[in-house]
């Protein structure tokens, strides 16, 4: 029974995992036909589709070189919609084969985690290598969100349940930040000097002024990070900016 168990869910697995790598094979070899390659070897533009899968579930890079020692974390969010749905495809295959959801889904995760641990091992080198301790977290929570069993009309508001719980998460996290750094808010606000009338149209102001804070968030801790005027770049490697904008909110701002 197990064994069957085992063959059944290492099937639909590699066929979750093949419905995206035999694209992106494709497209990485006939990149690499057209870009006027001088020796024989498939081994890079393979390797390549291979990074391109992982890339898919957001799993985060080392990056060696002779020039260049970095991290690559900043990757394509609307990429992961593609195993996830090859993931749920295959799960549900698995569970109208077994029957027990439970058995069907504890195996095919272990199961994706041994394929996907597999491929990086053999995608990496000495200049690029996966960022295992991230790369599983994210991988596990990928598979359990997308074996979650859900109804047809609770999967059309999924992306946009996602994106609120992401915003959420920025707009704690920007929390925290500000209660970290509330004596500046404070400084700020004395700075102004609103009084009574003006001290109500501030804090309308800062209210107004939330939506703003909470996209710029979640764009820092994606990666992209932000601007406020000409010359600036705030993101989680880069600060750019000489002064902060007499605007209290601001004040979470990270330095350093």
């Amino acid at each position: 029974m197990v064994a069957r168990v085992v063959w059944v869910t290492l099937q639909q697995v590699i066929r979750s995992i093949l419905i995206i790598l035999f694209p992106l094979a494709f497209i990485t070899l006939f990149a690499w036909a057209t870009a006027g390659s001088t020796y024989g070897s498939t081994a890079d533009p393979m390797r390549a589709a291979v990074w391109l899968w992982l890339g898919s579930h957001l799993t985060p890079f080392h990056i060696t070189s002779n020039e260049i020692t970095g991290y690559l974390s900043y990757l394509p969010v609307g990429a992961v919609i593609l195993p996830w749905l090859s993931i749920r495809v295959g799960y549900r295959r698995v569970v109208e084969v077994i029957g027990n959801k439970k058995v069907s889904r504890a195996y095919f995760i272990l199961s994706y985690i041994f394929i996907y641990s597999l491929l990086g091992l053999i995608a990496s080198n000495s200049q690029v290598s996966i960022d295992w301790s991230r790369g599983v977290i994210t991988l596990v929570i990928l598979l359990l969100l997308a074996t979650t069993s859900v109804k047809a009309e609770q999967l059309t508001k999924l992306p946009w349940q996602m994106f609120l719980l992401m915003l959420g998460i920025a707009g704690l996290i920007y929390s925290i930040c500000l209660a970290m750094n509330f004596g500046t808010a404070k400084n700020l606000t004395i700075v102004i000097q609103p009084g009574i009338f003006g001290g109500v149209l501030l804090l309308l102001l800062q209210i107004l002024y939330l939506p703003n804070i909470f996209f710029a968030t979640l764009s820092y801790i994606l990666g992209a990070g932000f601007s406020l005027g000409s010359a600036t770049q705030i993101t989680p490697f880069i600060f750019d900016l000489r002064e902060i904008p007499a605007i209290p909110l601001l004040a979470a701002l990270p330095t350093g």
